[in-house]
C-alpha cells in the first residue's frame, strides 16, 4: 500500500482485516462478469442474482464474493463504495 503525506494510507478498505486477508486458490482464474453501473432502468436485485450465478467458485465463499464484489461495480456505484467507513463491513 502507497503512503500519503504524513505516511498515512491513501486508501483505507472498508472489510476488516481477515476479508482482505482471503485468497483465491492459485491455479483460479476469474472469468469476465457482468458489471453494474447503477442506471435507474437497471435492476439492482437482478443484477445482485447474476453476480452470484456468475462467480462459480467465488459464490460458495461469502467473504470472497464480497471481496470481489467491487470488481463489478462502476462509475457512480464504485465511487459510492469508496465512501464507506473504513473496516465497516464484516458480513
Amino acid at each position: 500500500m502507497k503512503l500519503g503525506h504524513f505516511n498515512k494510507p491513501l486508501f483505507l478498505s472498508f472489510f476488516f482485516d481477515f476479508i482482505v486477508g482471503i485468497t483465491l486458490p492459485r491455479s483460479y482464474i476469474i472469468s469476465k462478469f457482468t458489471k453494474f453501473i447503477g442506471e435507474i432502468e437497471e435492476s439492482k436485485v437482478e443484477y445482485i442474482i447474476r453476480y452470484k450465478m456468475e462467480r462459480g467458485y467465488i459464490a460458495m465463499n461469502e467473504y470472497l464474493k464480497m471481496k470481489y464484489f467491487l470488481s463489478s461495480l462502476m462509475k457512480n456505484t464504485f465511487t459510492w463504495s469508496t465512501m464507506l467507513t473504513p473496516k465497516s463491513i464484516y458480513n
